[in-house]
C-alpha cells in the first residue's frame, strides 16, 4: 500500500471542512491528476477513505485512521530508510525517505536546467507505481554532484551508497 498518500490524508483529518481534494493532496506530494485519482480511488476502494463529493473530495475513515496508527503515522514516528537498498523496486519505507529528499531539493537554490531536469526525472520516477531503485540512485547521484548544501549532499550520498 502507498502510505504516503494516506499519511497526507491523515494530516488533513482535523481540517475544518472535514475533507480535502484528492487532487490537491496529490499535488502536494508531486502526483499529477491521474496519479492522484488512482491513489485516492485505491484508498476509497480499500475503505481507508470515503468520497464526500463528486469533485474528488475525500476524508479519512476509521479504518484509515487505524492503519495510520498501526504504521506509526499517527504518532509522527514514521519509519524511514537509511539506505536506498538494492531491490529492483523501492519499498514503502524507502519511498518516505526519497519523498523527503524531493521536498528538501525543491527548496534548493540551484536553478540550472540540468538540476531541474534531474529533479523532474526523480519526481517522475518516484510517482511510478513501481519506482526503480537504479533510476532513483542515478538521479540522486547526479543531483548530489550539483549541490552546494554539503549537509544535504552528504545525506544523499550516504543514502545511495
Amino acid at each position: 500500500m502507498d502510505l504516503i498518500f494516506l499519511e497526507e490524508l491523515y494530516k488533513e483529518k482535523d481540517n475544518s471542512n472535514g475533507f480535502v481534494s484528492m487532487y490537491d493532496l496529490g499535488e502536494r506530494i508531486g502526483f499529477d491528476r491521474t496519479e492522484s485519482d488512482d491513489k485516492g480511488m485505491y484508498l476509497i476502494t480499500e475503505g481507508f477513505a470515503e468520497l464526500v463529493n463528486l469533485s474528488g473530495g475525500i476524508k479519512i475513515t476509521e479504518k484509515g485512521i487505524t492503519e495510520c496508527m498501526k504504521s506509526g503515522i499517527s504518532t509522527g514516528v514514521v519509519e524511514t530508510a537509511d539506505n536506498i537498498g538494492n531491490d529492483e523496486v523501492i519499498t514503502e519505507v524507502t519511498k518516505r525517505s526519497v519523498n523527503q529528499f524531493i521536498e528538501d531539493l525543491k527548496f534548493s537554490n540551484i536553478k540550472s536546467d540540468e538540476f531541474k531536469a534531474d529533479l523532474n526525472t526523480l519526481s517522475i520516477q518516484f510517482a511510478s507505481p513501481k519506482p526503480k531503485t537504479e533510476i532513483l540512485k542515478a538521479c540522486l547521484f547526479a543531483i548530489a554532484k550539483q549541490l552546494t548544501n554539503q549537509d544535504l549532499k552528504n545525506k544523499i550520498e550516504s543514502f545511495i551508497s
